[in-house]
Parts: C-alpha cells; sequence; structure tokens
C-alpha cells in the first residue's frame, strides 16, 4: 500500500524536477503573486494527474498530441511577447493588481504544459499498473506539491536577485516563455515528423 504511494511520488518527483512546467512555474513566480502561482500551479497539476487517472487514455485518443503541443507551443510564444512587449505593464496591470487573473493564468498556463507531456503519460501508466487509483493520485498530488513549491522558492529567489541587481524580470520571463513555447512546437514537429515516416 505505501509502495505504490512511493512508487507514484518517485516517478513523478523525477520526472517533473526541472521539467519544462517546473520551469515554467519558476517563471511565473518570479514575475507575480507567488501565493497565487503556487495554488493555479498546484491545482492545475493535481487536475491533470486526477483526469489522467479516470480519463487520460481516453482524452489521449480524442485529441492528437501534437496539436495539444502546437497550442500549448503558440500560447507560450504569445505569453512570452507579451511579457516582452508590455513588460511592466502586463505584470501590474492585468496579472498582480487582479490576483483571480494571476491565479486563472498560472493554472491555465501550467494545465495546457502538462496536458498531454510525459508525465501526464507516466500518470496514466501508473494508474493502469498499479491497484490503488486513490494511492496514485494520492502519491502524484504530493509530488507535484513538492515540485511546485520548490518551483515557487526559486521564482521567488530569481525576483529578489534581479530586483537587488535591477535586471528585468519581464525580459527573462519573455525569452523563457518563448523558448518553452518553441520547444512545445518543435515537439509537436517531431511528432508529425515521425507520423509521417510511418506512413
Amino acid at each position: 500500500m505505501i509502495t505504490e504511494l512511493l512508487i507514484a511520488f518517485t516517478t513523478i518527483f523525477l520526472m517533473e524536477f526541472l521539467d519544462k512546467t517546473q520551469i515554467m512555474v519558476i517563471v511565473l513566480a518570479s514575475k507575480l503573486n507567488k501565493s497565487w502561482v503556487f495554488l493555479g500551479s498546484f491545482l492545475a497539476l493535481v487536475s491533470v494527474g486526477i483526469i489522467s487517472c479516470f480519463f487520460g487514455s481516453l482524452i489521449l485518443h480524442l485529441i492528437p498530441r501534437e496539436i495539444l503541443y502546437l497550442v500549448i507551443g503558440a500560447g507560450l510564444i504569445g505569453g512570452g511577447l507579451l511579457f516582452l512587449i508590455k513588460g511592466e505593464e502586463f505584470e501590474n496591470d492585468i496579472l498582480v493588481k487582479r490576483n483571480a487573473n494571476a491565479l486563472l493564468y498560472s493554472y491555465t498556463t501550467v494545465f495546457l504544459a502538462e496536458f498531454g507531456d510525459k508525465t501526464q503519460l507516466s500518470v496514466i501508466a501508473l494508474s493502469v499498473k498499479l491497484s490503488n487509483v486513490i494511492l496514485v493520485i494520492l502519491g502524484v498530488s504530493l509530488a507535484f506539491l513538492a515540485i511546485t513549491s520548490i518551483g515557487v522558492l526559486f521564482g521567488d529567489i530569481i525576483k529578489r536577485l534581479a530586483e537587488s541587481r535591477k535586471i528585468p524580470i519581464s525580459l527573462v520571463a519573455g525569452v523563457v516563455f518563448i523558448v518553452l513555447g518553441a520547444i512545445f512546437i518543435l515537439d509537436a514537429i517531431g511528432i508529425l515528423h515521425g507520423l509521417s515516416t510511418h506512413v
């Protein structure tokens, strides 16, 4: 019983540590209210975990992964461009002053980034292989709690370092989001290329 929980926790923690999603949480926490980023990101990860345990296989058959990756990539690049072009205006007026927006932005960004990712596929596999789905959900949720906490902590440290050195975080956040978006799009192209070579 405890073994299944530990397997789920360890598998997901190791897969998510310094993965694209955790980097995204770090960047969000360096720009926005860390409490709302933590809550939004954690809820997004747990939502994906629960959906994966019960409906993951079905959803991945209904929505092609390459389409998900293209949408996520375009969204991240759009968010990155907003950080670069609007900078402090986007951060202060749209996200920080309206905490509900920061929560929703964090939730949506992390949810979409995690959906169809290798971690979701691992959660699906764990829920199939291990006998107790509730323990899988608990182990996965604890892993996401740890990953999100570490991400928010690093984001806060980066924010303080940047402020002390007068480095514009909007520039860093914009570039990181654009790079992550490009990675998702390249992954989608790789999937499409793999499909075309098998036809």
